[in-house]
C-alpha cells in the first residue's frame, strides 16, 4: 500500500511539470520506453504498464504487479525563414530572409503508471497512469515594430507562441474474458487541458489617406492568452491471443472536447505620425491615438473549445522465435474533428476612455471604437483524417539484455493548402527511426532509447485571410522540422 500511495504522488507530479513534443496536428509521440523504441508497434505486445496508454486490455496479461517510469527528453530543430509581403510589395517589421529558430528548443514529458491485480470479478487488474496524449509548445521571434511606424514600443518577445499541454490521469481496469484467450480493458481518462496561445494580429488603420498609408497601413495586435479546462475520456482495448505466437490489439481513443477558460490581454500597438497640423487630431480624440505612437491595452475573460481527435487502431505481434518478437500497429486518427481556436472575449476592462467611447468611420459606415478594438479572434483549421503505420521488432539479446528498433510513418493532416500558421508545426508526413536497450536485473528493468523524427520541409508562399474580419493572418515562409528524443526508463514488477 506505501508503494500504491507512492506511485500515486509521483505520477500526480510527473504530469503537472510535463512540457510538450508532438507527432501528427498536436499528438504526442507516444508513451514508454519499449513501444517507443519499437516504433510504437505495441498495441499488440502490451506487456508493461504503458498498455494503459496502447492497448488497455493487455493489463490482465501481465503476469505480476507492476510500477514504471518513463523520462522523454526532447530536442526540437524547428526553423522558420519568413517571407511576408503585404500585396506581394513590402515587408515592413517581419524579419524576412533570416532563419528564426523555436524558442523552446529542449523539453521533457515524464509518465509513470502502475498497474495491480486485486480479487474483483475473480481476479482483475487495475493501474493508474499519467501521461500526456496531446500536446504542442512553439514560439517564433519573426517581428517587431519598424521605426518608421512607431519607435516607442515594442512587442513581446512570445508574441507568436502556442504551448498546448493535455495531460491524461487514467484509471484502467481490465479482465479476461476468454481465459488465456481474450481480454478486454477500459481506460477512464480525467483530461486536464492547458493553453498559453499569443498571436500577432494586423487591424486596418481606419484613417483616412494620409494617415493610413504605408508604413501606417496596418495596426499590430498582440493578443495573449492563458487559460485551462478539464475534460473526460475513454480508452478501450482488446487483446486476442490467435495462437502460441500471434497477438491482435484493437483499440479505441475517445477523448472529449475541453472547454478551456481564462484570462487574456489585448494590446495594439499604434501608429506614431509627424503631422504637419498638431490640431487636425487634438489630444482626446480618437484620431489622436492613432498618430501619437502609444499603446491601447485592456484585458479581458476568453473562452474557446479545444476539440480533440478519437483514434482507432489495430496491431500485431508474433513471437518469430524464442528470442525475436515482431510487431506491426496501424492507426487512423479524426483529425478533421479539429478546427482551431474560437476565441471569445467577455468582461473587457482597462480600455481607453477615448477608444472605449468615440466612433470611427470603418467602410463608410459609423461605428463604434470599441467594436474595433474589442472583438474576438478567430484562428481556422482545415485538417484531414491521417493514418499511422508502425513497425517494432525485440530481441532478447540473452536473460540480461533486450534490444529493440522500429520505424513509423505517420501522415500529415495538413492539406497543403496556403492556410498554415506557425502556432502548429505540422509540415507533412513523419519519418521517425528508433532503437533502443533495455536491462533486466532481478525484478528491475531499465531502459534508454533514441528517436529521430524527420518532417518535410515546407513552404508557404501566398498571404492568406483566416477570418472574416480579415485581421489574422498566415505567415508565408519556409519551414524545417526535425526532432531527436531520447528515452530514460525503470519498471519494477513485484
Amino acid at each position: 500500500m506505501r508503494i500504491v500511495k507512492s506511485a500515486v504522488g509521483l505520477l500526480l507530479v510527473l504530469a503537472l511539470i510535463a512540457s510538450s513534443a508532438s507527432a501528427s496536428g498536436f499528438e504526442s509521440f507516444g508513451v514508454g520506453l519499449k513501444a517507443r523504441a519499437m516504433g510504437n508497434a505495441y498495441r499488440g505486445v502490451a506487456d508493461n504498464w504503458t498498455a494503459a496508454y496502447y492497448n488497455p486490455g493487455g493489463y490482465a496479461f501481465l503476469n505480476d504487479n507492476e510500477i514504471g517510469g518513463n523520462l522523454s527528453v526532447w530536442q526540437l530543430r524547428d526553423e522558420l525563414v519568413p517571407n511576408f509581403k503585404w500585396g506581394d510589395e513590402y515587408s515592413s517589421g517581419f524579419y524576412n530572409g533570416r532563419t528564426n529558430y523555436n524558442d523552446n528548443e529542449i523539453d521533457n514529458i515524464p509518465s509513470g503508471g502502475f498497474a495491480a491485480r486485486i480479487p474483483l470479478w475473480g481476479e482483475t487488474v487495475v493501474g493508474l497512469s499519467a501521461f500526456q496524449p496531446f500536446d504542442q509548445n512553439i514560439t517564433w521571434v519573426v517581428y517587431d515594430l519598424p521605426e518608421a511606424y512607431n519607435s516607442l514600443s515594442s512587442l513581446p518577445g512570445d508574441a507568436i507562441q502556442n504551448d498546448l499541454d493535455v495531460v491524461a490521469f487514467q484509471f484502467t481496469l481490465a479482465k479476461e474474458i476468454s481465459e488465456d484467450k481474450m481480454s478486454f480493458g477500459l481506460g477512464l481518462e480525467l483530461l486536464r487541458g492547458d493553453l498559453q496561445f499569443n498571436n500577432l494580429l494586423f487591424h486596418d488603420n481606419p484613417l483616412a489617406t494620409p494617415y493610413s498609408d504605408r508604413p501606417y497601413d496596418k495596426v499590430p495586435r498582440a493578443s495573449q492568452n492563458d487559460g485551462r479546462g478539464w475534460g473526460f475520456g475513454l480508452r478501450a482495448g482488446i487483446l486476442y491471443k490467435l495462437n502460441e505466437k500471434l497477438n491482435m490489439g484493437l483499440t479505441a481513443h475517445v477523448p472529449f472536447d475541453i472547454t478551456i477558460s481564462g484570462e487574456s490581454q489585448q494590446i495594439f500597438y499604434m501608429p506614431q505620425q509627424e503631422l504637419p497640423d498638431q490640431a487636425v487630431f487634438p489630444s482626446g480624440t480618437i484620431g489622436n491615438l492613432f498618430v501619437t505612437g502609444g499603446e491601447i491595452n485592456y484585458d479581458a475573460n476568453f473562452e474557446t473549445d479545444l476539440s480533440l481527435p478519437s483514434s482507432f487502431g489495430i496491431g500485431f505481434a508474433y513471437q518469430l522465435t524464442e528470442k525475436l518478437n515482431l510487431a506491426f500497429d496501424v492507426e487512423y486518427t479524426l483529425w478533421s474533428k479539429f478546427e482551431g481556436f474560437d476565441f471569445k472575449y467577455t468582461d473587457a476592462t482597462g480600455l481607453d476612455r477615448i477608444a472605449d467611447t468615440s466612433v470611427l468611420m470603418i467602410d463608410g459606415q459609423v461605428t463604434p471604437s470599441r467594436d474595433y478594438f474589442v472583438n474576438d479572434m478567430e484562428v481556422k483549421y482545415d485538417w484531414s483524417n491521417t493514418a499511422k503505420i508502425m513497425f517494432g521488432f525485440g530481441y532478447d539479446i540473452n536473460s540480461t539484455v533486450t534490444f529493440m528498433g522500429g520505424v513509423e510513418s505517420d501522415q500529415s493532416p495538413y492539406d497543403g493548402s496556403e492556410m498554415f500558421t506557425p502556432h502548429f508545426i505540422d509540415l507533412g508526413n513523419k519519418l521517425s527511426i528508433s532503437g533502443g536497450l533495455q536491462f533486466h536485473v532481478n525484478q528491475w528493468d531499465f531502459g534508454i532509447a533514441q528517436i529521430y523524427t524527420n518532417q518535410d520541409d515546407l513552404t508557404v508562399s501566398e498571404l492568406t485571410t483566416m477570418d472574416q474580419a480579415g485581421i489574422s493572418y498566415n505567415l508565408p515562409g519556409t519551414y524545417k522540422a526535425d526532432t531527436y528524443e531520447t528515452v530514460l526508463s525503470f519498471n519494477y514488477r513485484f
